[in-house]
């Protein structure tokens, strides 16, 4: 597909999911062509898909074959290359060679198994991947190429079969780093809220206040939480007060990416660009 145009569909679940593949195979997209993407491990069959092959167990079984060799020579070949005579014990131990040809058998079938889980996820990768935020929500998404000329085609015939949205994959520069969201500029004022304030959003918001704030802020954002009595030079605000609340969404956004002097943590080395506007939209529940 020389003039071709990458699309992504974001499928509700794995039903649609795997029709809409099906769909794409009789329009002409190969297995190859196609990259499904989903935020929990999804195996290739109940999608319609062939098995990814596998090189752990070929790799696995090289360590222990190399294992076995080694084990042979250290109880063989040490005797053979230097011979000692005690006793009248044999110079080839027998019982030895068992126990120590076991143990190297299985010394190398696990090294070399955990080295081929590295080679098997291409790990460690440099190179740029796929991020789709609507993964984060439990959705499928599948990225392929279409001729441009036939784009409408595709679009209509997944949305047909249950696909919330079929749009062109963002494009970026190559060995470009992908970011989580929109990054402020110092000097050029607060953001603006790129987040929606839906359920979704609250919800994970919710989950992260709990975790990163209740300690100082409380549960209803009072202030009021069970590390705030220690707290001696600055007392954690009041979140519901008006004075919070009349605050623009990106003022406290930058206040949760910053922090407050002596105050406040900074949390933007815990907490996504995404994270933390889910908490600003959180906060805005709190009155």
């Amino acid at each position: 597909m020389s003039d071709s145009t990458m699309l992504l569909a974001v499928f509700e679940d794995i039903e649609p999911a795997a029709n809409g593949i099906e769909k794409l195979r009789e329009l002409g997209v190969s297995d190859e062509q196609m990259n499904v993407i989903s935020g929990i491990p999804i195996k290739d069959t109940i999608l319609g898909r062939p098995s990814a092959l596998s090189y752990v167990s070929r790799i696995a079984f090289t360590g222990a074959i190399l294992g076995m060799l080694l084990g042979i020579f250290l109880i063989w070949g040490t005797p053979y290359l230097f011979p000692l005579h005690v006793g009248g014990q044999p110079v080839y131990p027998v019982p030895q060679l068992l126990i120590i040809v076991f143990e190297m058998t299985m010394l190398g079938l696990m090294g070399f198994a955990f080295l081929g889980m590295f080679v098997d996820s291409g790990f460690p990768s440099y190179n740029p991947k796929e991020y789709v935020p609507e993964i984060s929500d439990g959705r499928i998404a599948v990225l392929f190429r279409c001729p441009d000329d036939q784009q409408k085609k595709f679009v209509d015939a997944l949305t047909r079969l249950g696909a919330l949205s079929v749009n062109p994959a963002e494009a970026r520069p190559a060995q470009s780093i992908p970011i989580e969201g929109p990054a402020y500029i110092p000097n050029l004022g607060a953001p603006k809220n790129p987040v929606p304030s839906d359920q979704a959003s609250i919800g994970r918001g919710a989950e992260l206040f709990n975790i990163n704030c209740t300690a100082c802020h409380g549960a209803d954002g009072k202030g009021d939480g069970p590390v705030a009595p220690f707290l001696k030079n600055k007392k954690p605000a009041d979140l519901t007060s008006p004075g919070v609340q009349f605050l623009s969404d990106g003022a406290v956004f930058m206040v949760i990416t910053n922090g407050m002097p002596n105050a406040m943590p900074p949390l933007n080395e815990n907490l996504t660009v995404l994270e933390r506007w889910d908490i600003v939209n959180f906060i805005r529940t709190l009155k």
